[in-house]
């Protein structure tokens, strides 16, 4: 974990170099590199080297903050108090009780590429269909109703922005 302290560190504070030539190394667009490659004599010769991810291993920092703000704006979560673990993350609650745990999986934890994620859905029993569902037209987050017949409850049913399933249950008097 410190090795990841310190190349951050020294990703922000350092200036790359060309270690052949001593030229400073500046970030390209895509276009700027084909347009070098398209400008070599025909012939010459190259390489050209790209990480390899394979089983979506990193840091999903960014999503899991896309998530924390989905969950409170959608579902009415709240953040709080979480240990101090190693791995970047947040606990969002329901009233008192931490009922989402977001967290980053670990660096040798892997998914297989082709699934969009572990589990149908999470669910969450609520109250205020209503306003929830008034909540869900103004993010313009597209939602399903579904009807229990035996129990009465009324679903809504929605992916959040890592695809993962929602349901908010309600009771059939709340309908």
């Amino acid at each position: 974990e410190i090795y990841d302290y310190l190349r951050l560190l020294w990703s922000r504070v350092g200036k790359p170099h060309c270690p052949i030539c001593g030229r400073p190394i500046v970030g390209q667009s895509a276009e700027q590199i084909i347009d070098q490659a398209m400008e070599l004599a025909d012939g010459t010769r190259s390489m050209v080297l790209a990480p390899v991810v394979r089983g979506r291993k990193g840091e999903y920092g960014k999503l899991l903050e896309q998530l924390r703000a989905f969950y409170v704006e959608a579902v009415g979560l709240k953040p709080g108090p979480r240990p101090p673990f190693t791995r970047f993350g947040y606990w969002l609650y329901a009233g008192e009780q931490a009922v989402l745990h977001l967290s980053e999986a670990a660096r040798d934890e892997t998914r297989a590429p082709e699934a969009r994620s572990t589990f149908d859905h999470a669910a969450f029993n609520c109250v205020g269909q209503r306003e929830f569902e008034a909540r869900l037209a103004q993010l313009g987050i597209k939602y399903e109703v579904a009807h229990v017949p035996q129990t009465g409850q009324v679903q809504l049913f929605f992916d959040d922005p890592a695809g993962n399933g929602v349901e908010l249950s309600f009771t059939a008097a709340d309908g």
